[in-house]
């Protein structure tokens, strides 16, 4: 117990002394922290920076208080590139910069951002941003970045890492009653004289393995097919191999593994029937693996995990802060600059590599400037080697989000996460869209129990349905997968059920059926989708003019209002006819009543494609529910046909009609 106490005397003298150690205008930010804390409207604080700003440094007194050991300070200053810097000084090196505050993520609700801003509203406006997190057991540890990522002292660190997640933590630990291990694994031995396939079906269950996630990068290498693949039973040849291939086998080697699964290298390449067969099983190669490795700085296979190491990347510090405003007590904060930008990582594009990085229990990634760990209970690099809670780099997993966790809510609001982040990745053949993410589909009906409709689920669809594109894709090409699931189009979508549709929103169409065509997988790829609704006769309009970036003004028949319009692949010219199925009504986040829903287009009687995403907002929508009065546009279409079902209580003409 006395010792005990000694060590928390020490953390707590230790974090009193980073507070010591930061200038008057560092300071100000965080002992007025909470005092300027506002969570009451979550999606204010996503979207901006509601705190007031308050002043900080100009450049010359930044470089003088960096120069005095303000560590806040030097972070500022090493976020500034030296143009910035060289701007600054030339043209007004007396004038104050301001710092702003807010929520970086919604889902991490403790991640700030602190932005100075040089020369706010002007052209160029230069900006630092800083991440602030609290530090995980209030660790004070600033750790050392090696100049080279395989040396013994990362090794060190990452049996210390892995060993206490296998040690102490519930949630990273593994089923191993239905675990099922790979076909194939690549046994790398303990010399190159030993590396070799291994078909595993002699060997325990509970062999532990590791697994790559890399860019293949359009680069010709070494992998398995039907004519080398007896001569890999016996031996691969290393000087055969990449470099990123070569690297994993020496950090399997170093960390005491004797195992490795290389998607190229453990399915037979060309074969058709076998690739069927090892990507459905994909997800659980990744789900069974001790850890996964991330070469995060590759492109291709050339550059691999031990890259040139760029030092003066990623700078960190330890900042105490009070819990409370009316306390004395502090506790210790990570904040850290990332110099250069996240798109570095090669993998962030790659739709195969976000799966297995989402499903693998633990992930290790060799970026450009340092070691990044992350596993469902924590995360740590080697600036904070204690663990860190934010990490810009790799991606939390689910199992340790809310959403994950929490048994009430529908399938919409836990699976839009997935979809925002997931759509837009890169695939090398379309057909991989779905089977990319198979594996994390799979994960998700197994947990909640819900059936898996080419990127959506059944249950709750029509709030699913309710998806809008960042920016048209620009790709008309036709895809087998429905034009109403966002798989159907290469580009960024954003479920409006995680952004902007909040749970009293209340469906005005009715799904009568829905399902997709498959070949085998139903979580794999699919060969079309039909979804039957009853719903509101679609209203006619004609876009008259733009407005400004998605807003447009639109008429139907005699009333005119204005919309937002969002096109899934090209953009709607000026006096475009366009047919809007209302889907959702309710209360948007700014208190306005908002009816959202489908831009869809005829391909024949009573069935309709799905062309782009559209909201009316507050003062508009009286005239745009005026078009539903009956005898308007759009009901002579489905009048003759016996899809029409006449009026509703409110004198809606109703119809059924189909999306495909």
């Amino acid at each position: 117990m006395q010792a005990l106490r000694v060590g928390l005397k020490a953390m707590k003298t230790r974090i009193e002394r980073s507070r010591s150690r930061l200038c008057s205008k560092c300071k100000a930010i965080f002992d007025n922290w909470w005092d300027r804390d506002d969570r009451t409207n979550w999606r204010v604080l996503y979207m901006s920076s509601t705190r007031p700003g308050r002043q900080h440094h100009n450049i010359v007194r930044l470089q003088r208080s960096a120069s005095k050991g303000c560590p806040v300070c030097v972070l500022l200053l090493r976020g500034l590139d030296g143009e910035a810097i060289q701007q600054l000084m030339q043209e007004d090196r007396n004038r104050r910069s301001l710092v702003h505050i807010a929520l970086a993520l919604v889902e991490i609700p403790d991640l700030y951002l602190i932005r100075v801003l040089f020369h706010p509203g002007t052209s160029p406006a230069w900006e630092v941003a800083i991440n602030a997190y609290p530090s995980v057991g209030n660790s004070t540890k600033v750790g050392k970045i090696q100049s080279r990522a395989d040396c013994e002292a990362n090794w060190n660190l990452v049996r210390k890492w892995l060993r206490v997640c296998q040690d102490t933590h519930p949630k990273c630990s593994q089923d191993s009653s239905s675990r099922q291990l790979p076909t194939r694994l690549i046994d790398v031995g303990t010399s190159d004289m030993d590396l070799k396939l291994c078909l595993t079906e002699s060997l325990p269950r509970d062999t532990q393995y590791l697994t790559l996630s890399h860019c293949w990068g359009g680069k010709v290498f070494t992998m398995l097919t039907r004519s080398n693949f007896q001569e890999f039973l016996t031996q691969i040849l290393t000087r055969d191999l990449s470099k990123t291939f070569k690297d994993a086998i020496v950090v399997t080697r170093s960390l005491g593994f004797k195992y490795l699964w290389i998607d190229s290298l453990c399915i037979i390449q060309g074969d058709e029937p076998d690739w069927q067969r090892e990507s459905s099983r994909m997800g659980a190669v990744y789900t069974n693996s001790a850890l996964n490795i991330a070469a995060a700085a590759a492109p291709n296979g050339d550059l691999g995990c031990f890259s040139t190491r760029r030092l003066d990347q990623m700078h960190g510090c330890k900042v105490a802060m009070r819990t409370r405003r009316d306390s004395s007590h502090t506790t210790a904060w990570d904040c850290s600059v990332l110099v250069g930008s996240e798109n570095e990582n090669a993998l962030n594009s790659r739709a195969w590599v976000y799966q297995e990085i989402f499903l693998a229990p633990r992930t290790l990634s060799f970026t450009a400037h340092e070691l990044f760990w992350e596993c469902i209970s924590s995360m740590a690099c080697e600036t904070f080697p204690d663990s860190y809670n934010y990490g810009a780099i790799t991606r939390p997993s689910v199992a340790s989000g809310k959403r994950w966790n929490d048994p009430t809510g529908d399938i919409s609001d836990k699976w839009s996460q997935i979809v925002n982040n997931y759509s837009g990745k890169v695939v090398t053949f379309e057909r991989d869209r779905l089977i990319a993410l198979s594996g994390v589909a799979r994960l998700f009906a197994a947990r909640f129990g819900t059936t898996y409709l080419a990127g959506m689920w059944k249950e709750d669809l029509v709030k699913q349905l309710a998806w809008s594109t960042v920016k048209p894709s620009g790709d008309t090409t036709e895809s087998s997968i429905p034009s109403w699931s966002w798989a159907s189009i290469n580009t960024v979508v954003l479920m409006k059920c995680d952004v902007d549709i909040l749970p009293g929103f209340i469906p005005q169409v009715s799904i009568l059926e829905a399902n997709t065509a498959v070949s085998n997988d139903p979580f794999g790829d699919v060969m079309g989708g039909t979804i039957r609704m009853k719903c509101r006769v679609p209203r006619i309009a004609t876009l008259m003019t733009q407005y400004e970036r998605q807003k447009v003004n639109i008429s139907s028949g005699s009333r005119q209002f204005r919309a937002e319009i969002c096109p899934d692949t090209t953009p709607y010219s000026i006096n475009d006819e366009l047919q809007l199925l209302a889907l959702l009504r309710g209360t948007n986040w700014e208190g306005k009543e908002t009816v959202c829903g489908l831009v869809i287009e005829p391909v024949k009687m009573a069935t309709y494609r799905r062309t782009g995403y559209f909201e009316v907002t507050g003062d508009y929508l009286q005239g745009f529910m005026a078009t539903w009065d009956k005898g308007t546009a759009g009901d002579e279409h489905f009048s003759s046909i016996n899809e029409g079902l006449g009026s509703n209580e409110e004198g809606d003409n109703m119809c059924v009609l189909a999306l495909i």
